[in-house]
This record gives C-alpha cells, sequence and structure tokens, in this order.
C-alpha cells in the first residue's frame, strides 16, 4: 500500500513536471513568435523608408531597385534587402501621374516551433509634390509651331519596349499651348499623332488653331480643363557647378549643375541611371544625347531644366533621348531632321519644324523635376503570422 502510494506521487509529480515543462515550452515559442513579429514589422518599415527615401532624393538612379523581371524601373520599381534580423521586399507602383503606392514586406525566421517564419506587410499611398510637366509631347507657354512635310510628333511607350512605328505607336503625341489667343497654334503639312490642347476657357478652342492645310492630325482640337503650370525651376542647395558638358561621356547618376550643356557633331553623351540636368543653356547640334538604363535609351533617365534665357535648340543629325524643361527660354526649337525621344516644354514658344520627330514616351507623365517632395496619404499594416 506503501508502495502503491508513492508511486502515484511520483506518477503525480512527473506529470506535474512534464506539464510545467510543456507551459514553459509554449511560452517560450511565442515570445519568439512575438519577437520575430515585431523584427518582421520593423524590417517592413525598413523597406518603406527605402522606397521613400528614392523617392524624395531627386536624380535617384534606384540602384539595387528593377521592374521584378530584371529591367529598368518604368511603371513600377522592386527592391529585396537581406539584413542581419531578417529581409524585407519592396515595390513602389503608379497609381496616377502623382500618386504611388509602397507595399513593403518584412520576413524573419523564426529559431523554435512552427510557423518557421513570421511575417508582416506596410503599405502606404504617397502624393508627389513636384511638378510633372510631361503630360504632352511638346508644350509651348504662348505658342506653338508644327511646320513644313516630314514633320512628325507621336507616341510610344518605353515600358514595353523601344519606339516601333508598327508594333509600339500610340496616338498620345498631344501638341499643348497654354494660350487662348488666335492663331497661336500653327500646324501646315505635318503628321500629329494626338490631339491639339489650348489653353483653359477658350472659346471656341478651334479659334486658336492656325489649320494652314497639308495635315494629319487623328485627335481632336480641345480647352484643357487646367492650364499646364510651368514652375520656376529651383537648384538643390550646395549642388556643385562642375563646369561645361561638352564632350563625350557617361554621366553618372543623380542631379548635377553644368553652365553650357551642348552634344555637337560627333559628341556622344549618355547616361549611366536617372540624371537631372541643370544646364545655363542647353544646345544638340549634330551629337546625341541620351537618357539610358540597362543598356537601352530610356527617355525618363535624363531629365534636362534649362535655367537660361536664351534659345534652346535640337538641330538636324541629333538625337534627344529624355525630356526638357526650359521655362525661361523665349523659344525651343526641333529642327532639320532631328529626332526626339521624350517630350520637351518652352516657357514661350515651340517649334518642331523642317523635317524633325518628336516621339513623346508616355512614361514621362509620372516624371518629376528634380527633388520631389512627399506627402503621407494613407497608411496600414497587415499579414503578421
Amino acid at each position: 500500500m506503501v508502495f502503491l502510494l508513492a508511486l502515484f506521487s511520483v506518477t503525480g509529480a512527473l506529470v506535474l513536471s512534464m506539464a510545467g515543462l510543456t507551459q514553459s515550452a509554449s511560452s517560450l515559442l511565442a515570445a519568439n513568435r512575438a519577437v520575430a513579429k515585431q523584427q518582421a514589422f520593423h524590417l517592413a518599415e525598413a523597406g518603406l523608408d527605402d522606397g521613400l527615401r528614392e523617392l524624395t532624393v531627386g536624380g535617384s538612379d534606384f540602384d539595387g531597385w528593377d521592374d521584378g523581371a530584371g529591367g529598368p524601373c518604368v511603371t513600377a520599381c522592386e527592391k529585396a534587402a537581406t539584413l542581419p534580423t531578417g529581409t524585407y521586399e519592396v515595390r513602389i507602383a503608379d497609381i496616377t501621374v502623382t500618386t504611388l503606392e509602397i507595399v513593403s514586406a518584412g520576413s524573419v525566421s523564426t529559431a523554435l516551433g512552427a510557423p518557421s517564419q513570421a511575417d508582416a506587410h506596410v503599405e502606404a499611398f504617397v502624393e508627389l509634390d513636384g511638378t510633372a510637366p510631361f503630360q504632352q509631347a511638346v508644350c509651348g507657354d504662348t505658342e506653338v509651331r508644327v511646320e513644313h512635310p516630314g514633320t512628325l510628333v507621336d507616341s510610344y511607350d518605353s515600358g514595353t519596349g523601344p519606339y516601333d512605328i508598327v508594333t509600339n505607336r500610340t496616338w498620345n503625341g498631344h501638341v499643348r499651348t497654354n494660350s487662348t489667343a488666335d492663331d497661336t497654334v500653327r500646324i501646315e503639312n505635318v503628321s500629329i499623332y494626338g490631339d491639339l490642347i489650348v489653353g483653359q476657357g477658350a472659346t471656341p478652342p478651334e479659334d486658336v488653331v492656325d489649320d494652314r492645310g497639308g495635315n494629319l492630325v487623328t485627335g481632336t482640337v480641345y480647352a484643357a480643363p487646367a492650364n499646364l503650370p510651368l514652375d520656376p525651376i529651383e537648384i538643390p542647395p550646395g549642388l556643385p557647378h562642375s563646369g561645361d558638358l561638352t564632350s563625350s561621356q557617361v554621366l553618372p547618376a543623380g542631379l548635377l549643375r553644368y553652365g553650357v550643356c551642348s552634344a555637337s557633331s560627333g559628341v556622344v553623351i549618355t547616361t549611366g541611371g536617372d540624371v537631372t540636368l541643370y544646364c545655363d543653356t542647353l544646345t544638340v547640334d549634330g551629337g546625341d544625347l541620351r537618357g539610358r538604363a540597362a543598356g537601352a535609351d530610356h527617355p525618363p533617365s535624363l531629365i534636362v531644366n534649362v535655367l537660361g534665357t536664351s534659345e534652346v535648340e535640337v538641330r538636324g543629325g541629333s538625337t534627344f533621348v529624355g525630356a526638357i524643361y526650359a521655362p525661361n527660354t523665349p523659344r525651343v526649337r526641333i529642327r532639320g531632321g532631328a529626332v526626339v525621344f521624350g517630350a520637351a516644354v518652352s516657357g514661350q514658344e515651340l517649334r518642331v519644324e523642317e523635317g524633325a520627330q518628336v516621339h513623346f514616351d508616355e512614361a514621362l507623365k509620372s516624371s518629376t523635376l528634380g527633388t520631389a517632395e512627399t506627402s503621407l496619404q494613407s497608411w496600414r499594416s497587415w499579414g503578421q503570422n
């Protein structure tokens, strides 16, 4: 009897001990998973911060980012990173011209028990406050002229590949002015695959257009619901002046400040990533000035802000790949058989003439000038396992 009592006592103690061990193990696993969840959340936040940093540093080349398939970023950009505590994957995607979605996922491997991984996600919608003036192929604030046989304005999307007249041409090569005065958009013997957009409130809008005949215009004439804002150029504080840009070279990614920017015959200037130039003057006269990414022409990789008040010219025999923003110039002229893949905006008059071609890249619609600012519209987290 005593033996049985002793046996029951030992058995009871063992059961209680095992229960205690089980409870301790469960507590340990729960604590481990709780720590991993918190770490995963912090990693997701780190990915979000990474995305915001790239958006707010103008001219960033998004080093280490791609479109998710190894190509250049166009309408979406992705990055994966490994930190001592785990990993994060972040994706930035265009929602509208100035609204972007950032989704970041953090992941941590747990040391004990199932599940073997803790995940957390954060999502933010941000509004870009920087100016996005490249909503059309060409815009002259006060006057536009598109003239002479062989002159062409059309569009394409570099996100789907290079320009091709058969496989990658769209009809959004719009020609625009903020003017409401009669006959301030002159067209003659040209092809325009897009609309003619005139100043807000023009009535009737057709009176703004001086159609001199021989034209192919696939779109319509209408007054814009709001004029295109031509904000002044702001040079980032402390940006060093690098002299003149006149010789063949590959420009490093980032913000660059020059005096004379010129590509004469035989000069080839390309970018090694996303570049924003601040130039006193701009002339492309027989040479090439090309924005490039992943070894291919990419207009959003080159934004040229022209600071001065002299005429901007892209002349015959030249190729320009990028976007020109010249709010202070009296005239931007694209002429003499020059070819532009991108867009151009002039503070006064803009001319496309003498057989020149402008192929508007619709990927430029989300491009802003220089350093952008962001404002957070909404934020949420979910999916913590």
